[in-house]
Parts: structure tokens; C-alpha cells; sequence
């Protein structure tokens, strides 16, 4: 082995999730860099464009990157996937039931420690740099903490904007165990069909309902996002009850359903007022699914030690991309070249700021995110500060 396998093979072992019961699939990680991957250029083709109004915007690949905030919905269509399949396994296959208090612990102490260390961060960075005085930010930053900001304020948190979908996985995290009980109905046509008709509802009862979700201030919540997550559970079902399909041989085919899903995603995705189209798009979700786990190229790509590992980084590089990218482009705006369109913009941003995003993320998720994803971290650490203090005072 020489050098730069050496130095390759450290990185992806320290770089590497810890998952439960070691049950590493690499597939999942895969979807979640797909989903980070397409918001974080749609942020950077945000950046782009508010840092410089010259910039030519009407080409085919802007269109394209313009529809990137479909990631958020493929995350919490993984999120539906994840959560509902102990749950599914329990009731179709008799698994261990799933115990309750684990699975909230779990979420507690995985997710909250560096969601507090960022929005604390991104907080007072905001007053030393004057944008916000302590006045000003604070009730934003309590907001956030509790997960309420979108509810309290019907916008963006200013601490970190991106943090409303956060929110919206937790109202999740809090309703899985009541929605994972469908798994439940021992007819399987029956369950099938009642999965499809709450995809179909969750679709449709954001544009019955437009004026009261305003009113209300769930225009960010789980309310209008319920399709993306029962499309989670519709891959769990056949995941669990087709198995032995999805780990057996990949097949072309699966990649050519492959292809179209993704062409599907973007075309259906955030159609104004269509009935339909969140219904298209969380089928193409589906079937997105299902190529990545059977398709030969689809697999492969997706299945790549780089792809996984940074796919399983994704909630570091979601936490901190944003800021990052609008601070970083405000000092690189010299590298537009204004008679090039948007999508050349962001390309040649891309390839100055990715490298430095991913450098951060990577040392992030190193000293904080992954220390969390032991199920034992609390007591480690209570250990440790017990031995410290017995051996100083």
C-alpha cells in the first residue's frame, strides 16, 4: 500500500459514521449525499446570485440547480425510510419491538449536541460581526433551540436559516412511532393502499388548506412536507417485504428507472399548485430509492467510499453549508465573470468552496458529531470528568 492509499484509508476510517449494532448500509448514505449535494449547490446558486445582480441567469443548468432544494424533501423521505423501518420490521417480521425511550434518548443525544454547539456559534458570531444585536437575535435563538422558530415567526431563523427543515424532522421524530403503527395492518394490499392514499393526502391537503397553514404559521412544517415522509414509508414496505430483491444481483434496468426518477424529481418538483406533481415526485422518490439499492451503475455510484462518506456527514454539512457558503462568497464575488451565465458562476465557485466546506465539515463532524453517534457518549463523558476532577482536586 503506498502513501495515498495509506492517507486515503485514514481519512474514510476517521471520517467513517458510527451506526447501530455496526449495521453499515451503504446505500443509505448514498441518498444522503445525493440530498446534501443538490441543496448545498442550490445554496451556492443562492449566494451567486445575490452577490452579484449582472450575472446572465436564463440558461438550461440554472433551471436545473434552481430546483436543487428537492434535496430537503429526499432527506426527510430518507428520514421516513429510517425511522419506520425498525418499527415495520417489528410488526411484518417480528423483530424486537422498538423501545420507545431508547428511540427518543437516541434522537436526544445524537442530534442536539451539535445543533446547540452551531446555532450557539452562528449566535455570537452574528453580534461580534454587528449583524444582529443580543436583544435583537436572542428570542431567535431560544426559537431555534426549541424547535418552534417557523411556528413563533413564519420565517427563516436568522440565527440559521436552514434550520426550519430540522424542525420539521423533529415534529417527525415526535409523530413516528403514532404513524409506524400502519405497518401494523396485517392485509398487505390493505396497508399498501393506505400508504398510497396519505401520500395522496399529504399532496393535496397543503393547497386545501393554503390559507389556514398561513394563518397558523405551518408553511414550514410537517403539515406541508407529510408526502415527502409516507414516500420513506412506502420504500419501507417493500425494503422489508422484498429483501431478499434488494440484496440479491443489480440489474441495468433498475438504473434506467434510475435515470427517469431523477429527471422526474426535478420536472415535478415544486409545481405551483399541481394536485398531482407532489404525488409524481414522491413515487419518483421511490423508485430513486430502488435503483440506488439495486441498480448496477446507480449502486456503484452511489456505494463509492466517498460518496457514503460524505453522505453520512451530511447533517454536519447541513448544519454549518449555508453560513459558511454566504461568507465565503462574499470574498470570492472577484472570481464572477459577469458575461458568463449563472451556472458558469457557480461552477467556478463550487470548485473554490466545496474543497473548504468539506475541510470544515470533516473536522466538525470529527471532534463533535461522531463522538455523539456512540450510544454511550454520556456516560464516557461523565467518566472522564469524574477521573479528571478525582485526579486534580
Amino acid at each position: 500500500m503506498n502513501k495515498l492509499q495509506q492517507i486515503n484509508k485514514f481519512c474514510l476510517e476517521k471520517l467513517a459514521r458510527v451506526t447501530a449494532n455496526k449495521a453499515f448500509i451503504p446505500e443509505i448514505d448514498g441518498l444522503r449525499f445525493f440530498a446534501i449535494i443538490t441543496v448545498v449547490i442550490y445554496h451556492l446558486n443562492t449566494a451567486v446570485h445575490r452577490a452579484s445582480k449582472n450575472i446572465i441567469e436564463t440558461d438550461f443548468f440554472s433551471s436545473i440547480i434552481h430546483k436543487g432544494s428537492l434535496g430537503v424533501s429526499v432527506f426527510f423521505a430518507i428520514s421516513g425510510f429510517i425511522l419506520s423501518l425498525p418499527f415495520a420490521q417489528h410488526y411484518l417480521i417480528k423483530t424486537k419491538k422498538v423501545n420507545i425511550k431508547d428511540y427518543f434518548l437516541r434522537r436526544l443525544t445524537r442530534l442536539e449536541p451539535p445543533y446547540i454547539l452551531i446555532l450557539g456559534l452562528f449566535f455570537v458570531a452574528q453580534i461580534i460581526l454587528g449583524f444582529y444585536t443580543f436583544g435583537q437575535i436572542f428570542p431567535n435563538l431560544i426559537a431555534s433551540l426549541f424547535y418552534v422558530h417557523s411556528i413563533i415567526y413564519n420565517k427563516w431563523s436568522i440565527v440559521n436559516p436552514v434550520a426550519w427543515s430540522l424542525e420539521v424532522e423533529v415534529q417527525f421524530y415526535i409523530l413516528a412511532p403514532l404513524l409506524a403503527t400502519l405497518f401494523a395492518i396485517k392485509n398487505r394490499q390493505l396497508r399498501r393502499i393506505v400508504i398510497l392514499l396519505l401520500i395522496v393526502i399529504g399532496a393535496v391537503l397543503p393547497l386545501v388548506f393554503k390559507e389556514q397553514i398561513e394563518f397558523f404559521h405551518l408553511r414550514k412544517s410537517i403539515f406541508v412536507y407529510f408526502y415527502a415522509f409516507f414516500a420513506g414509508f412506502l420504500f419501507t414496505e417493500l425494503f422489508v417485504q422484498y429483501r431478499q430483491f434488494f440484496t440479491g444481483s443489480k440489474v441495468y434496468w433498475a438504473d434506467g428507472l434510475g435515470i427517469m426518477a431523477v429527471i422526474i424529481l426535478f420536472l415535478s418538483y415544486h409545481v405551483n399548485d399541481s394536485l398531482i406533481a407532489p404525488v409524481i415526485f414522491s413515487l419518483a422518490i421511490v423508485v430513486f430509492f430502488v435503483a440506488v439499492f439495486k441498480g448496477v451503475l446507480f449502486n456503484y455510484i452511489f456505494t463509492r467510499p466517498w460518496i457514503a462518506t460524505i453522505g453520512g456527514m451530511c447533517y454536519t454539512i447541513y448544519l454549518i453549508h449555508y453560513a459558511l457558503i454566504i461568507g465565503l462568497v462574499s470574498n470570492t464575488k472577484f472570481f464572477f465573470l459577469t458575461q458568463y451565465s449563472l451556472s458558469v458562476n457557480v461552477l467556478i465557485q463550487a470548485i473554490i468552496i466545496l474543497p473548504i466546506l468539506f475541510l470544515v465539515s470533516a473536522l466538525f463532524f470529527v471532534a463533535v458529531e461522531k463522538p455523539c453517534m456512540y450510544k454511550d457518549w454520556p456516560a464516557q463523558l461523565k467518566n472522564k470528568v469524574q477521573r479528571f476532577f478525582y485526579a486534580n482536586y
